[in-house]
């Protein structure tokens, strides 16, 4: 049952159990992948090629093997932050900002020269990652119940794990072509401007469903 904000957080569980065929036929999940999935992608690409990263912008590798520890302790206090903060809220006020720091680092590592460029790319991008986690483990729940969410979490996941795996070869193949590193960067930020509005399109569907079911009631 729902409780209010003097006796904890509320209860957003689905009110019904989903399969997860019935997941893979819900348009809400594919609208919600690609921000799920955005920063595994991205990152990894740019964390596999960080040679041929530091190369393109003439930083030295030195500093940007150092901005991976920035990227690990920013993550870290992003994720303890944000875990409370979807408990409290749920994952929709999180999921609508997470993306906007990942967003962000595309646009550091895309226009910033200068050395700095590598610490302001490894803390946006960590902030971003640390949101995700939190926005995970409460996304599948709060639409689809729990009964079935091992099922579920195994769909995301496996198709995460694949984002992973496809990041390197794309980004390989991009640098092939001849693409530096700026021009990967905004390709990747017009990746995410694109998650972040299927976000938006997605919590304006829910928004305007809900009038309309408050509309039609008694």
């Amino acid at each position: 049952a729902n409780t209010d904000n003097t006796t904890g957080p509320m209860d957003r569980t689905a009110k019904r159990d989903w399969t997860r065929a019935e997941v893979m036929r819900d348009p809400r999940f594919y609208i919600l992948i690609p921000a799920m999935m955005a920063p595994a992608f991205i990152l990894t690409g740019f964390f596999v090629h960080q040679g041929y990263l530091a190369q393109s912008k003439g930083w030295p590798i030195e500093l940007v093997a150092a901005g991976f520890s920035v990227f690990a302790i920013v993550k870290l206090v992003a994720s303890l932050l944000a875990g409370p903060f979807a408990d409290r809220f749920g994952f929709r006020p999180l999921i609508a900002l997470y993306m906007v720091p990942l967003a962000f680092s595309m646009v550091a590592l895309g226009t910033v020269e200068a050395t700095y460029g590598i610490f302001l790319y490894f803390t946006l991008a960590g902030i971003s990652t640390g949101g995700a986690m939190a926005v995970g483990g409460l996304l599948w729940p709060e639409l689809y119940g729990t009964k079935h969410l091992g099922a579920i979490r195994s769909l995301s996941v496996s198709l995460m794990v694949f984002a992973t795996a496809l990041a390197p070869v794309t980004f390989g193949w991009l640098i092939d072509a001849g693409l530096g590193a700026n021009m990967i960067a905004h390709i990747s930020l017009g990746y995410s401007v694109v998650a972040v509005a299927l976000v938006i399109f997605f919590l304006w569907r829910e928004k305007y469903q809900n009038q309309t079911a408050a509309g039609s009631g008694p």
